[in-house]
């Protein structure tokens, strides 16, 4: 990892003068001098947030991340203040990748050390090489989309689908990151420690898609007034492409924890394969749909996302000795669920409008309550498990008011 990301540094810092001549930009040089510093850093902290997952300190991570970020945000924010531009971006982003490193020597976790060592080498760089093709090809294959529509449709048509995938990123990161993070250093114990995986993991896709599922059925209905909200009245036609991203995301996101218990396994190469074959899809889906127009490859998108729950189930099933039985009884009352909550939004479509008139953020309240309301009516009629826990969550709150209100 050490010498990857040198080479990198080395490449960005001694090619900077030619990236700045190809954009015709001078100032660009100075910034990338400084984002290398980046890549000198990064071994360092990399290793020690894998090492405090491993020992599942999230409470530690957390104070890290938002630490680190705040020091990043105010060290940007005063430089450009004093006139320094996009230097200021660049120096914050240091100051985030140091802070990261600082966080991680207050917490130090076990077994951190950063003397360069080959035991374990082969092992490394052979998970390490399927591990960098395989975000390399996520990587590409996520922009594929942006690009082929600027090619194919104009900018005016790639920014409206940039608008309308913030959405979907949003969740994508906030939530299905923050699961994923988790899930991954809890699977690889469990595994260590040769709890049933089967149960644990029938377990937290039905919790996971009896949350995400229902979400993104009422971000899909309120995706206009979103995107009104977020951007202004000039972004308002990218609500229809958010919403069909939304429910392209609401049908794979739950079955990523799939590719978490993969990982666990140390089975990167399953994932490799898999990325390859969905962003195959994607850009084949996204090329053949390009001349019926946007929303046309905005439904497309729906076809990788099939790609993806059909692979990553097929490996996990065989990982879990998983039936196909088990898996429907699992999802079924998430199916309910999301059923209820989509023709409860739907109605609310229906009477409203798509793009209801009046105040954005008025109108986010009322689709979000009323969403929110049939998302816990739905919970209980469904008999769904994810009910016990909002009702634990419940209790958890009403113990810890009593305790800071005690009777007198």
């Amino acid at each position: 990892m050490l010498a990857i990301n040198w080479l990198f540094a080395a490449i960005l810092f001694f090619g900077r003068g030619a990236i700045g001549d190809f954009y015709g930009n001078a100032a660009i040089e100075d910034v990338i001098a400084i984002l290398s510093l980046n890549f000198l850093l990064n071994p360092f902290g990399t290793i020690g947030i894998a090492l405090l997952m491993r020992e599942r300190r999230f409470g530690g991570l957390t104070i890290i991340n938002v630490a680190s970020g705040a020091a990043s945000a105010i060290t940007s924010v005063a430089l450009a203040f004093y006139g320094l531009g996009p230097m200021a971006l660049a120096l914050g982003a240091v100051v985030m990748k140091l802070g990261l490193i600082i966080g991680i020597l207050i917490y130090k976790p076990r077994h951190l050390s950063f003397r360069p060592r080959f035991r374990g080498l082969r092992e490394i760089a052979g998970f390490g090489s399927w591990a960098l093709a395989a975000n390399l090809i996520q990587s590409a294959g996520n922009q594929s989309p942006e690009l082929i529509i600027g090619r194919s449709l104009g900018f005016d048509a790639a920014g409206l689908f940039d608008r309308g995938m913030t959405i979907t990123r949003l969740v994508n990161q906030q939530i299905a990151g923050s699961l994923s993070t988790v899930l991954t250093p809890f699977f690889a114990q469990e595994r260590r420690d040769k709890i049933d995986l089967k149960a644990r993991f029938l377990e937290r896709l039905q919790i996971t898609s009896g949350l995400m599922w229902p979400l993104m059925m009422i971000m899909a209905a309120s995706s206009s007034s979103l995107i009104l909200f977020l951007f202004g009245p000039q972004w308002t036609a990218a609500g229809p492409v958010a919403g069909i991203l939304a429910m392209s995301s609401t049908l794979h996101m739950p079955f990523s924890i799939g590719r978490q218990l993969i990982l666990a396994h140390g089975r990167m190469r399953q994932i490799f394969f898999i990325e390859t074959q969905m962003q195959i899809t994607r850009v084949i889906a996204v090329i053949v749909a390009a001349p019926f127009g946007l929303l046309a490859i905005t439904a497309a998108l729906i076809l990788p996302a099939l790609v993806f729950v059909i692979l990553a189930m097929r490996d996990v099933m065989a990982i879990l000795d998983l039936r196909m039985g088990a898996l429907v009884r699992t999802l079924l009352p998430s199916l309910l669920l999301s059923l209820w909550v989509g023709s409860v939004m739907g109605g609310l479509v229906m009477l409203y409008g798509y793009a209801p008139p009046g105040s954005s953020l008025l109108n986010l309240i009322l689709f979000g309550g009323i969403g929110l309301a049939a998302w816990l009516l739905g919970l209980w009629q469904c008999r769904h498990p994810l009910r016990h826990e909002i009702k634990n969550l419940f209790q958890s709150m009403g113990r810890r008011l009593g305790r800071k209100n005690p009777k007198k």
